[in-house]
């Protein structure tokens, strides 16, 4: 199963059990992330993670890279990724451009979106301002074209 399908399944069980409005996860930098909560979502989820959501959790956390909390090193090089990830990705790209974002750039061979040589805003989807909505809709609507490892750079 794929990293971001079974962290959706983590927060649908969360979201299932008392915090309707829990965020889904994404990737950033090829980094699983949750949007901003505040420290009571972020308190309520945790006792949700230990309890009722625990064995969906901990799947998750056996298949997460075990750098996953700190990120690849910047002295790390990226991967090319396979021909066929790579087409998947210009559907995804094909996907956010035709779901608001126009300007969306193309993946480099690794799968990194370089995002502000498009001249999108930094810290894309964490605001709110109208094209952090459309980022955060696009994201949902793509995610069928979504590969394990794709990232955003600014």
């Amino acid at each position: 199963m794929q990293v971001l399908a079974l962290a959706k399944e983590v927060a649908q069980c969360v979201r299932n059990n008392g915090l309707p409005g829990f965020p889904d996860p994404y990737f950033d930098n090829g980094e699983l992330k949750l949007p901003p909560v505040d420290s009571n979502v972020e308190q309520q989820g945790q006792a949700l993670l230990d309890g009722v959501c625990r064995e969906v959790w901990q799947r998750l956390e056996a298949v997460l890279p075990d750098k996953q909390q700190e990120g690849p090193a910047a002295d790390e090089p990226r991967l090319r990724m396979s021909a066929e990830d790579l087409e998947k990705l210009k559907r995804f790209t094909e996907c956010v451009r035709g779901h608001g974002i126009p300007n969306w750039p193309d993946a480099d061979e690794t799968g990194e979106y370089h995002l502000g040589s498009a001249g999108l805003p930094e810290g894309l989807g964490k605001g709110e301002r109208p094209i952090d909505a459309t980022f955060r809709d696009a994201l949902k609507a793509c995610d069928e074209f979504s590969v394990p490892g794709m990232g955003f750079t600014n």
